[in-house]
């Protein structure tokens, strides 16, 4: 699966030794781990990230672990956005075989961060709060058996998955004559939208899994205003982020302009359309999930599709 937001390219030629119980914490200016600004730092918004472009307001944490000596390095090192860069105090080790773990969450930190023990980069733990409104995305990735002497890319991967929605429909609206169709709002009927994810390292693929799901309540696509259908398929609102579950139907809230009376009012009825999948599939991390609806005269389709959420041209941030 290759959900990719960013690579990480981390640089050897910042190098200095660390004992087996501490790392060098403000070690020789020129040798800090920093991140050069090579991405596009303009787009700060909490949605989705879909085209590739890391927020200046995320931060990244990194864990490393020297195979060779059996040395834990940063466990829980923050990379933060500071005048062109990402930027920490720590250096890299001077020698071994290297594996990594990174995570980096939405502006709003995730709580109960556990990294791996023994190897710091076997998985990461964290709890994700209630994210229905502030819909921020979570991105892990890692690279293993590395030389510390050589260059490193780590593939970030969603940890959650992503419901956009499209519709058209056969009557393209007309203000003039009131005729045609407007959706309103969808909202899902019952999902998850907290939980526990286990970001899991085997060599240099990443798993997830989510557990503690909490409570479940209805969730509306956010940035959905009243949307005027036409013949052409139209994405509606931002899409929907959440943990991994079980499908659940949803209900379209849609108004039929029917026309003009006799004295020229518009004629309009505004109803429900109630969904529910008739073979429930389960939402994957990482993967990206397309209901498109289709009205016409004789009735309403849903139709699902389902790819893996890859966000675009991929953007290197280097160490």
């Amino acid at each position: 699966m290759k959900n990719i937001t960013a690579i990480i390219a981390l640089t050897s030629i910042l190098l200095c030794s660390c004992s087996k119980e501490d790392v060098q914490s403000v070690p020789d200016a020129s040798r800090l781990i920093r991140i050069s600004a090579g991405i596009d730092i303009s787009q700060t918004t909490k949605a989705a990230i879909t085209n590739g472009v890391l927020p200046s307001s995320r931060d990244i944490f990194v864990a490393s672990y020297n195979r060779t000596t059996g040395q834990n390095f940063f466990p829980c090192t923050r990379f933060s956005y500071n005048s062109g860069l990402w930027s920490s105090d720590k250096s890299w080790p001077l020698s071994g075989t290297l594996d990594f773990l990174a995570y980096s969450p939405g502006a709003s930190s995730v709580t109960s961060v556990v990294w791996g023990t023994e190897d710091v980069t076997s998985s990461v733990r964290m709890t994700m709060p209630d994210n229905s409104a502030t819909q921020e995305d979570i991105l892990a990735g890692c690279a293993a058996g590395r030389p510390a002497n050589s260059s490193v890319e780590i593939e970030f991967n969603h940890a959650e998955a992503y419901l956009t929605f499209a519709a058209k429909a056969s009557e393209s609206y007309n203000a003039s004559t009131n005729r045609g169709i407007t959706i309103n709002s969808i909202t899902l009927k019952s999902a998850y939208h907290s939980g526990t994810v286990l970001a899991g390292r085997s060599g240099s693929a990443m798993s997830f899994t989510w557990s503690g799901l909490g409570s479940r309540k209805t969730l509306s696509v956010p940035g959905l205003s009243a949307a005027n259908l036409t013949g052409t398929v139209t994405a509606l609102g931002k899409g929907i982020l959440l943990p991994a579950q079980d499908e659940v139907g949803f209900i379209i809230n849609y108004t039929l302009h029917n026309g003009k009376d006799v004295a020229g009012a518009n004629v309009n009825t505004t109803l429900n359309y109630d969904w529910a999948p008739a073979s429930p599939i389960f939402w994957e991390p990482g993967k990206k999930y397309t209901y498109t609806i289709n009205i016409t005269l004789v009735g309403i389709t849903i139709t699902p599709s389902v790819s893996v959420w890859t966000s675009g041209i991929n953007k290197e941030i280097k160490l």
